[in-house]
């Protein structure tokens, strides 16, 4: 198993763990965006609370509307929207 650490080392071309100020995770998600030709959607932060949502059944968009997670839900939304409607992602 690779800790996120270990990510650079074991799996990404150097010049991709080079790039200053991404954590490791964010090194990884880059490289497979670069490398399939996808645009990365977003990055949602890790939050027990879309866990404990989905197993009462309840929406997490609703419940939490606005906390770091539900923001980057919605960047995405905001992002796919975008291709769909023909524009760039940034």
């Amino acid at each position: 198993m690779y800790t996120e650490n270990r990510i650079c080392d074991a799996v990404l071309p150097r010049r991709i763990c080079e790039v200053r100020g991404l954590s490791e995770s964010q090194k990884a998600y880059s490289i497979f965006s670069i490398d399939f030709d996808i645009p990365l959607l977003g990055e949602i932060p890790i939050d027990p609370e879309i866990v404990n949502a989905g197993d009462s059944g309840e929406a997490f968009l609703i419940k939490n509307a606005k906390s770091d997670a539900a923001k980057a839900f919605e960047k995405i939304v905001g992002n796919i929207e975008k291709i769909v409607n023909k524009k760039e992602v940034k």
